[in-house]
């Protein structure tokens, strides 16, 4: 039952997360609202209720924010990871469109691999090769159209996309510890707010 649970909360969070890009798109591009003011309401309003969902079950919310070594890190969390992902995200989305800076998410794999693999001195495996270069491959034709004369990204979309990878990277590997000791729930609360 956990396993079903856990298989629907992931296709359910998928779902969620690639309606945004285009909501967000269509915001940006229908109101005056601002990148910062968005994601500043967006991560403030989750967090709030991700924590206010833990506190009326129970949980000591402020426990991790009594230990400065925790309370640092949970602040680079949601600095560099839960805003900075959010920040690539959308700042790639003005630049080109959701479709595109959710091409470029896709990336963040490839960066994982190879952060692990220079942090641990190792190649890796083949098939994580292989995987590297059909996604490689794959955006280079989603992009392009198989021609560089079609590729019509200007430099900052480029630029912002290419961020999205780091900052989805960042974002999944960073918090590990913290999620560790606090749980996944209590490390995205105190990230958001």
């Amino acid at each position: 039952m956990n396993r079903l649970k856990g298989i629907l909360m992931i296709i359910t969070g998928a779902m969620m997360w690639g309606a945004t890009g285009p909501m967000m798109e269509w915001i940006l591009a229908t109101s005056d609202m601002t990148i910062s003011f968005m994601l500043t309401v967006r991560l403030i309003v989750a967090g709030f209720f991700v924590l206010l969902f833990l506190k009326m079950n129970g949980r000591d919310i402020y426990q991790p924010l009594r230990h400065k070594v925790w309370l640092q890190q949970m602040i680079i969390f949601g600095v560099f990871g839960m805003l900075g992902v959010q920040l690539a995200f959308v700042g790639s989305i003005n630049a080109s469109n959701a479709v595109i800076a959710t091409l470029f998410q896709f990336l963040a794999p490839i960066y994982i691999i190879l952060f692990v693999s220079v942090r641990h001195k190792v190649l890796p495996p083949a098939a994580q090769v292989v995987g590297m270069i059909v996604t490689m491959v794959g955006l280079f034709y989603l992009l392009t159209n198989g021609s560089l004369s079609g590729f019509a990204l200007s430099a900052g979309a480029v630029a912002w996309g290419i961020s999205v990878g780091f900052a989805f990277t960042f974002y999944t590997l960073y918090p590990t510890r913290l999620m560790k000791e606090w749980g996944v729930l209590l490390s995205v609360g105190w990230g958001c707010s």
